[in-house]
């Protein structure tokens, strides 16, 4: 289990949710389901890549973890995560698939990252924080 210092970035869940517009179209539209704490694995990545209507998509794999709660087991692995604080804000995390830590006490969520956009972010590695010397943004309250 992932302690508390662990957990430095800050995730939204969002859920795709069909709805009508104003002329009666059906559009699907994100709708948001949580914002949690969570822990980002970024040592276990694969990369995949493939042409997509035309434009090369660029994937790289990311273990996110995150407490078990009634809100996170109802996850699914159609969801997406967006991250809100730390050094990851604005990646779109797509959830591949779900499983229970060994314990039950967290969820362990495989995602994919888009990186066929260029940012480079994605591919440096978390620099460990000591408890002790935690930057501004995982101390604050939400």
């Amino acid at each position: 289990m992932q302690g508390g210092g662990q957990r430095v970035h800050r995730i939204r869940f969002d859920r795709r949710e069909t709805q009508a517009d104003d002329y009666g179209n059906t559009v699907n539209a994100w709708q948001m389901i949580a914002t949690v704490w969570c822990g980002v694995d970024t040592q276990r990545r694969g990369r995949k890549e493939a042409v997509e209507a035309g434009r090369l998509e660029s994937t790289i794999g990311w273990k996110i973890t995150v407490l078990r709660s009634d809100t996170t087991k109802a996850l699914r692995p159609d969801d997406r995560g967006v991250f809100t604080v730390g050094p990851h804000v604005g990646r779109v995390a797509n959830i591949i698939a779900i499983e229970a830590s060994a314990d039950s006490r967290e969820m362990i969520l495989d995602c994919e990252i888009d990186i066929a956009q260029g940012n480079e972010l994605a591919l440096s590695p978390i620099p460990p924080v000591a408890p002790d010397n935690q930057p501004d943004w995982a101390t604050t309250e939400w």
